[in-house]
Formats: structure tokens, sequence, C-alpha cells
């Protein structure tokens, strides 16, 4: 917070005199800093997302379906099925 005063003050507010704005190393370590903490923000608790879990549990039920239909009935199992979510 304080490099982002101090570069407020000083390119924003006037107090760099004299100075020239290209070139100079403030300009990209501001950028670096937000880059920094754009990436931190964007992390997650777990490295997957709720999405990936539903594909891997769709991946793996797939296979079995076909052997689950010659034991029920199409019917009966999209009725479990429904119980279970709702």
């Amino acid at each position: 917070m304080v490099y982002v005063s101090d570069f407020d003050e000083k390119w924003v507010r006037g107090g760099a005199k004299g100075e020239e704005i290209l070139g100079t190393a403030d300009i990209q370590s501001l950028a670096d800093l937000a880059n920094s903490y754009a990436l931190v923000r964007e992390m997650r608790p777990v490295p997957f997302a709720l999405n990936d879990v539903a594909r891997l549990a769709i991946a793996t039920a797939a296979p079995a379906l076909p052997l689950l239909l010659t034991i029920m009935p199409l019917e009966e199992l999209v009725g479990r099925l429904l119980k279970t979510i709702f």
C-alpha cells in the first residue's frame, strides 16, 4: 500500500518534476505487483472445481450404465437417480 501511495504521489499528483515517465522502473514494478496480486486473488483452496468433479463422476459412471440396464429397467434407474438428487 505504501508503494502505491508513493507511486501516486510521484507520478499522478506531480511529485516527479523533471523526470521522464517513459523508461522508468516504477511503472513496471507497479504492474508486476498488480499481476502478482491478481494471481493470488484467483487462487482456489483446492486445485479443481465442482464441474471437474461432476465430469469425473460422469466419466466413471458411464461405463457401468449398460451393466445397470441389464439388472434393472431404465424407468426404475431414473426414478432412483432423481430420488437421490432431489
